[in-house]
This record gives structure tokens, C-alpha cells and sequence, in this order.
């Protein structure tokens, strides 16, 4: 099973998505959790309204203060959006770590850099839709 990433308000193409397989995708999200670039949030609770916008205002949902991406939205199947000020939060945390660390991840997973380029290009726009 794949995961599909969207930079916000864009079409899917090849420049502002990202795919990954599963394996790849657990590998990512192992190596964002050891630069910090998430943080553990109570899952908030899932409300099913009737209008869309409601749903879109729970699903851009983030922390007052984000310090990276909140795990639920990067393992719980949703169209979550991961916010710009999260986006910008956890590369913070990716950046704060030695060259040698950031490069072993470059190494060891074929779609790390896609994957930190698209960060950073939600984190300059209006966020990562998870798809």
C-alpha cells in the first residue's frame, strides 16, 4: 500500500507529490522520530460532521506552539494537513542535527530527499496534505 503526500491547493504531479511504499514510508517516519521532527499529541477525537468545511478545520488542526508533526498525522490514515508552522518546526529539528546523522538517512532511504524537499516546500507554502 502506498502513501501519497500533496503540497496544499496544488494538482498531483510529480513536483508537488510525494509517493511512497509502505517499507519506504515506515523507514521515514522512523528517521523523522530520531532527528525530532515528531511529537507524540492526544489524538484528538474525530468528529463527523456533514460540512466539509468543519471537516477541514479538524483535519489542519495543530498545537498552539507545534514543535514538529504530530504522529497522528503521519500514521493514522486521513487527509490530514500537516501545517507550515509544523512543517517548519520539524526541520528545524532535522537541521539542528550534525551533517554526519542527516546524511546517513539520505543514504539509507532511497526517498528521504524527495521527501525533506517536500517539507520544505509545504513549510514555504500552505502545508502537506496527506492523502
Amino acid at each position: 500500500m502506498n502513501r501519497t503526500f500533496r503540497l496544499e491547493h496544488h494538482p498531483v504531479d510529480a513536483s508537488t507529490t510525494v509517493v511512497v511504499d509502505h517499507f519506504t514510508y515506515d523507514r521515514i517516519v522512523r528517521a523523522m522520530d530520531r532527528h525530532g521532527m515528531i511529537h507524540d499529541l492526544p489524538y484528538p477525537e474525530h468528529p463527523a460532521p456533514a460540512d466539509p468545511e468543519e471537516r477541514r478545520a479538524f483535519l489542519a488542526a495543530t498545537a498552539a506552539e507545534p514543535v514538529g508533526i504530530p504522529r497522528h498525522k503521519l500514521t493514522v490514515d486521513a487527509e490530514w494537513l500537516i501545517t507550515p508552522r509544523e512543517l517548519t518546526a520539524a526541520l528545524g529539528a532535522y537541521y539542528a542535527h550534525p551533517i554526519e546523522q542527516r546524511n546517513a538517512a539520505d543514504r539509507a532511504i532511497d526517498k528521504w530527499r524527495p521527501w525533506i524537499g517536500l517539507l520544505l516546500s509545504g513549510g514555504n507554502h500552505l502545508g502537506i496534505r496527506c492523502l
